[in-house]
């Protein structure tokens, strides 16, 4: 280094990252002592780089980076423009997560984190606190649940269609109930989302459940209907269209018809998890809004006798993150009784007790029918078929009981039994015993009035059909048992 150079440097001869300056503590010749090391001090400038930098450092910036990328998360959650699927396609590409090399799983975590804390979830209730316990609101008690996403499926033919629009018919006409079940009294609009049917099929559906008109007009609490042949899918487009819908009108019943036609064309897998995707997206897409969505599926072909999200087609994912099911299928098929046209109706769900019911499409009035519970249902098919095979003068028994169960009598005695047959009841009294034993003990279509007391009870004692004799005779064309208790 030449000698110009050296007589410019101060620092010449020093050691290494050393320093000009007087110690702290040390006192010049003549003058005051020092108290301190000066701001500008190296030694200053060595104890502030030694607390922003190294790992503790880098693992706060990193920390302060993460959460900007929450806070951005959480704009994009709250903001009623951004479709909560959209979060994670909107947060790949920015630039904190690059830099931090968040994957799309731990995008994922921070978009549920960020939806609970919207939604005033929170990771555990602690000791002192409160559980939720506002009740289950539903659209159709126990088995249509308001706000959330409803999966109804079941084989071709069962009526999935007919039943959500007699449903409907019912709600939007402001009835009270649906097959015995209350409705919701609230007044929200429905979207009918429907390319497995023409135009011309949803319009007598319509006229036939009461929310359209015969010059194809329909029910003014219907938002709108998309039809088969305008290449609906539950794209991103066709999300974009519901979740529009959806914004315009909070609270908006959704009924989808039918999930395999919405996904064709997608090319996804049916029996892959990822078939669910577009479902699961629609469903985070609205919830927001508290809509309520009945999506309408079919089962799968064989029949399960396992759990009912084993029952729906393609994958369980589809069955696994939807609110409720409701499952439809032949009654007759797997028991006993035979019973034609009568649909079981199942229910399981995240919440509230399984509902299960047996209705019946009658197709001359155009309504459904509720038959009751299975039990009922089977009750009355065991009780018809003990009716049909009783014999002529057991039958007549039972007959002349409802006829004086009609007229106000509590029973009748054997003796006005026999006198009801137009017998003797002297030459023919034993008779009536072989009638009306097999009746009470075999047949349970009789049984005893219960007596009150009294020493003439044995010659009083009166009989009384059953409630299995009465729904028999309800289900007999021949007898009239209007006035019957």
């Amino acid at each position: 280094m030449d000698k110009g150079h050296q007589e410019q440097n101060p620092h010449q001869g020093l050691p290494d990252e050393g320093s000009a300056l007087p110690s702290a503590g040390t006192k010049r010749e003549g003058g005051p002592e020092q108290s301190g090391l000066p701001n500008d001090s190296m030694a200053a400038t060595r104890g502030r780089k030694s607390q922003s930098s190294g790992r503790v450092a880098e693992a706060k910036a990193s920390e302060a980076i993460l959460q900007s990328v929450r806070d951005k998360i959480a704009g994009l959650v709250s903001d009623s423009m951004v479709r909560t699927d959209e979060v994670l396609m909107l947060m790949r590409s920015d630039p904190h997560v690059l830099e931090l090399k968040l994957r799309d799983s731990d995008l994922e975590k921070l978009i549920i984190e960020a939806k609970n804390c919207r939604d005033g979830k929170v990771e555990i209730v602690r000791r002192g606190q409160t559980l939720n316990t506002t009740p289950i609101p539903w659209l159709w008690e126990g088995f249509i649940r308001k706000g959330k996403s409803n999966l109804l499926y079941g084989d071709p033919k069962t009526g999935k269609t007919r039943l959500v629009l007699g449903m409907l018919g019912h709600y939007l006409n402001n009835a009270d109930s649906f097959l015995g079940r209350p409705l919701s009294s609230a007044r929200n609009e429905a979207l009918i989302v429907g390319p497995d049917m023409c135009q011309d099929d949803w319009a007598a559906n319509f006229v036939d459940f009461h929310i359209g008109k015969s010059d194809g007009s329909f029910h003014e609490r219907i938002r709108g209907v998309i039809s088969q042949g305008n290449g609906f899918r539950l794209d991103e487009k066709g999300i974009q269209l519901i979740v529009d819908e959806c914004r315009e009108s909070p609270g908006l019943v959704v009924m989808l018809d039918s999930l395999f036609t919405l996904m064709s064309s997608l090319g996804l897998d049916e029996n892959k998890p990822g078939f669910a995707d577009p479902l699961a997206a629609l469903v985070d897409a609205v919830a927001p809004f508290d809509a309520t969505l009945i999506v309408i599926h079919h089962a799968k072909k064989a029949g399960v006798d396992g759990s009912m999200s084993s029952a729906a087609r393609g994958s369980s994912a589809i069955t696994g993150f939807v609110d409720q099911l409701i499952h439809l299928r032949d009654f007759g098929e797997g028991n006993q009784v035979k019973t034609g046209s009568d649909v079981e109706v199942k229910t399981q769900g995240r919440r509230g007790r399984p509902s299960h019911l047996i209705v019946n499409f009658d197709s001359d009035a155009q309504c459904w029918i509720s038959r009751g519970t299975p039990s009922d249902v089977r009750r009355e098919a065991e009780a018809a078929a003990i009716g049909e095979s009783l014999p002529e003068m057991q039958e007549r028994v039972v007959r002349a009981l409802l006829e004086a169960e009609k007229s106000g009598r509590e029973g009748l005695t054997q003796k006005e039994i026999l006198e009801a047959l137009d017998l003797d009841p002297k030459a023919d009294r034993t008779k009536i015993t072989n009638y009306l034993n097999p009746l009470i003990e075999k047949k349970r279509f009789v049984e005893l009035v219960r007596p009150s007391g009294g020493d003439r009870y044995k010659q009083n004692k009166q009989y009384r059909t059953t409630k299995s004799a009465k729904v028999w005779a309800s289900l007999s064309s021949s007898i009239d048992i209007q006035e019957t208790t």
